[in-house]
């Protein structure tokens, strides 16, 4: 299907001009759209025809009215911080050693096309994983799941649960990713889920970010590039909510519009520097900066409850109208990462 950083040419067989296209056939309520473009390599600059008719199907978000949707959830941006000196220090962002103006490029193993692709990556119950396949070291974001979603046989489970023992989480829910992996770290095999249907609805999901399979025989390096010993250390370092993102260090704002915004968002941008920084998460003496690319500490999300109040207890005044929305907030698992960004 379409991904983030397609570039779309036709929509219903007509010249594709903007996201109002998009728009205007949501309104519209068309049963089915047609969809032409280029599917692009950003790093080789290669591009792949493809073409794709979607049923369309009602927009949840969208309550007061009969709109349509195929899953285009939003158009690509440049995701850049405050040009001032005055990032939240709240945010878990903060200490992360981003600066004003710096430019999100890439986040878990994906390019950043976004502020929406960036919340659902954070918030997707996902692990960046560095693995060796046959002889080559690759980063790929892997699916993490609920154990108990796994179909596992007595022994399996029996496993996890001394694998839980050993880590102390014996009374927690603990997450995986979806494969059975031995003691030294190796790929055997992918485990079935319980609910059959839930293959079927995790694919078409429209806010799902693209998972990558893992393959029996490759051999798990680190997690969220954090080298890993063994299953027990790889069990640990799964359960911990982190999330690695590169920038490109802080440079002039460029304006955007339809008329330039393709070749705009992919000027400037050394991507030989982006690759080198990313081929070496995970790995022992790997390179944290090249050039203006730029590896951030990692960043461990918290929920917006949790981040109010954070500002409260640095004595931020809510009213009490804000204070009973900060409250619905509670039960809102939804991680953020920082206050002030701009797409542009």
């Amino acid at each position: 299907g379409v991904r983030s950083g397609d570039e779309i040419t036709t929509y219903n067989g007509h010249p594709y001009k903007n996201y109002q296209d998009v728009l205007y056939t949501g309104v519209l309520g068309k049963e089915e759209v047609e969809i032409s473009g280029q599917k692009v390599d950003y790093f080789t600059g290669n591009k792949t025809p493809f073409s794709y008719t979607f049923k369309s199907y009602k927009d949840p978000r969208v309550a007061s009215v009969e709109f349509t949707t195929i899953g285009v959830s939003a158009p690509a941006s440049m995701m850049v911080t405050s040009n001032k000196n005055d990032l939240d220090e709240s945010a878990p962002l903060f200490r992360s050693g981003i600066g004003p103006n710096d430019r999100i490029m890439w986040a878990q193993g994906k390019l950043i096309f976004s502020a929406l692709q960036l919340h659902e990556i954070i918030n997707s119950k996902a692990v960046l994983v560095t693995i060796k396949r046959e002889g080559k070291i690759q980063q790929l974001l892997v699916e993490r799941v609920a154990v108990e979603d796994l179909e596992l046989s007595s022994f399996e489970r029996n496993d996890f649960k001394d694998m839980k023992r050993e880590v102390g989480y014996m009374e927690s829910e603990s997450s995986y990713i979806p494969y059975a992996v031995s003691r030294e770290c190796t790929v055997e095999k992918e485990f079935s889920r319980i609910d059959s249907e839930f293959m079927l609805t995790h694919l078409i999901k429209e806010t799902s970010p693209n998972y990558s399979k893992l393959r029996a025989g490759d051999k798990i390096l680190a997690v969220n590039g954090d080298t890993v010993v063994d299953a027990i250390d790889m069990f640990k370092k799964i359960e911990e909510n982190k999330i690695l993102v590169i920038v490109q260090k802080g440079g002039a704002l460029v304006t955007m519009n339809e008329k330039n915004e393709d070749a705009k968002f992919a000027a400037n941008v050394n991507w030989k520097d982006l690759e080198s920084v990313i081929a070496s998460i995970g790995i022992e003496d790997g390179v944290k900066q090249t050039g203006s690319m730029k590896l951030l500490e990692p960043i461990h999300p918290i929920t917006a409850y949790d981040y109010y109040r954070k500002l409260e207890s640095k004595g931020k005044n809510f009213s009490l109208e804000e204070k009973q929305k900060i409250e619905q907030l509670k039960s809102d698992k939804k991680g953020i990462y920082f206050s002030r960004i701009r797409g542009a």
